[in-house]
């Protein structure tokens, strides 16, 4: 449904907001925050030309959008948009920029309801800030895959994440997991933008594969399948510089803490050998 301007008992219209009170956003009106995301998408547009492509999401617009009189089809289309421009935002999300338009979407298109999963991913690389906390807090959580972000997002003051408890969920959730794994063999993997998601997953991978996040002991079986799959990923020929660098510490992690086969420590010691030499690894 469409976030309506909700009312206190004294009368005041409140709106949920990254950037204001609830109180002073709701005495904001349309052309002001649409003005504010055309703000934050121009300076986007300006670090990143990429973004000129999302602009038809930042259309001035008279009031909140209502997703519940739209076709199955229309909002699917919107859902695909939105989460296209929330993982090209994710490199930029610790920027005002960012959080301007953020502000326009939560007020636009109620992402912070509708679109929790691509929101959550977004900021997720930066678990350990307060922004990160700021947007846990507005999540429409529900009981969903991600509530377990809710003791960060829902204290009286808003607290980072400790990255224990990212590992954690990734001992028990291997969507998340394989989700993580991704962030860094992504279209810009290999760019100063990409370098940041890389370093987050390939840490939160060490730690699993370390024992970390309270689970302690030896990864489930479910977590090293997608472990081993993210290593065939990032030990190929065309992955970014980058990412086969952390693969090559991924394997290291591996070798150290699991006994693995012959047949499978050789295919990845060729993999690695193959990587470090700019060579194409074997297909078979």
């Amino acid at each position: 449904a469409t976030m309506p301007k909700q009312r206190r008992a004294g009368g005041a219209a409140t709106r949920a907001s990254l950037l204001f009170t609830p109180e002073a956003a709701g005495a904001m009106d349309a052309p002001q925050i649409c003005a504010l995301g055309t703000n934050g998408l121009l300076e986007l547009c300006a670090a990143d030309p990429a973004f000129h492509k999302h602009q038809a999401l930042f259309a001035p617009a008279e009031r909140q959008l209502s997703r519940e009189l739209q076709t199955a089809e229309a909002n699917a289309k919107l859902d695909r948009s939105l989460g296209a421009f929330l993982r090209a935002l994710s490199p930029h999300f610790l920027a005002g920029a960012a959080h301007k338009a953020l502000e326009f979407l939560i007020w636009r298109y109620g992402v912070h309801v509708h679109n929790v999963d691509a929101v959550a991913r977004c900021a997720l690389p930066y678990h350990g800030t307060r922004w990160f906390a700021r947007v846990a807090q507005l999540l429409r959580l529900d009981g969903g895959a991600w509530a377990w972000v809710a003791p960060a997002g829902k204290r009286a003051a808003a607290a980072p994440l400790d990255r224990a408890a990212v590992v954690a969920r990734c001992q028990k959730d291997a969507g998340l997991l394989r989700a993580l794994c991704a962030l860094g063999v992504e279209e810009d993997g290999d760019t100063p933008r990409g370098a940041r998601r890389l370093a987050f997953s390939t840490v939160v991978v060490l730690e699993l594969l370390g024992g970390s996040g309270g689970g302690g002991g030896i990864p489930k079986a479910e977590s090293l399948q997608e472990v081993v799959s993210h290593l065939s990923r990032v030990l190929s020929a065309d992955a970014p510089r980058a990412a086969q660098q952390a693969g090559c510490m991924l394997v290291a992690q591996l070798g150290a803490r699991l006994p693995l086969s012959p047949q499978i420590s050789i295919a990845l010691a060729e993999r690695v050998c193959l990587c470090l030499v700019g060579g194409a690894a074997p297909t078979e």
